[in-house]
């Protein structure tokens, strides 16, 4: 029982062998490994909310609607400084052209103001100047007075006090020549100053038809509800932004 018992296991034992197929070590896969940084991918579902916003608005600018004439569309990537949309500055263009031809026209008439008070100012030196001799003349000859008639004395006294009304007159009307003088170049200097600031606001007006970005990121054109007709508004978000899982 015991022969037969061992006969049977050694029988079992070599059939599990021949069946079973023979594993060496060259069949067992391998790779080489380094140490570095796992590159992981995780996808999922979720919303990307910026960090920071700004929102530009159209420059506040009077006389009418304003004309878009460059608007960038929702997801634009940009760097500070880029134009993001422009409005047509048409009108402000031509309130500048308007506003240089008056200053130039400002500047002619103060340079023709101060040409004219230059002429009367030598005119009026040169009358005062015959006055005042005038003044003297009859001077020296009231002096003489006491060589010559009674009549010829008497209209010596006479030339002298005409004379010194004529002088007195001259200097009133130099005075009031002089100050409607100051007064025209003025008139003509506040003039150019007026076209000046004029054309100065319509220049910063048409800079401020372009609006550009504040900072690097992405453009995003929002509903505004608030605005007649449902404009919309114009915001520029940072490309740091914070992710929301849902």
């Amino acid at each position: 029982m015991v022969a037969v018992i061992l006969c049977a296991a050694v029988g079992v034992l070599a059939a599990v062998r021949r069946a079973s197929p023979a594993v060496s070590k060259d069949d067992i896969p391998t790779g080489l490994v380094k140490r570095g940084d796992l590159d992981m991918k995780v996808y999922v579902t979720g919303e990307l909310r910026a960090s920071h916003s700004e929102m530009m608005t159209a420059p506040p600018i009077g006389g009418g609607a304003l004309q878009i004439t460059h608007l960038l569309h929702t997801g634009t990537a940009v760097k500070k400084g880029d134009l993001v949309m422009e409005f047509d500055p048409t009108e402000q263009l031509y309130k500048l052209d308007q506003n240089r031809s008056e200053l130039m026209q400002a500047d002619q008439e103060i340079t023709k103001a101060l040409a004219d008070a230059a002429v009367v100012a030598a005119e009026d030196k040169v009358a005062m100047l015959k006055a005042r001799f005038d003044v003297r003349r009859a001077e020296l000859d009231v002096q003489k007075n006491e060589l010559v008639s009674t009549i010829d004395a008497r209209k010596n006294d006479l030339a002298l006090e005409q004379a010194k009304c004529v002088l007195a007159e001259l200097e009133q009307d130099v005075k009031s020549r002089s100050a409607s003088g100051r007064a025209t170049i003025s008139l003509a200097q506040e003039k150019r100053n007026k076209a000046k600031l004029a054309m100065e606001q319509a220049q910063d007006s048409i800079n401020k038809m372009r609006v550009v970005a504040p900072m690097d990121g992405l453009v995003a054109l929002e509903k505004n509800e608030g605005a007649a007709g449902g404009f919309f508004s114009v915001e520029c978000h940072s490309p740091n932004t914070a992710k929301e899982i849902r």
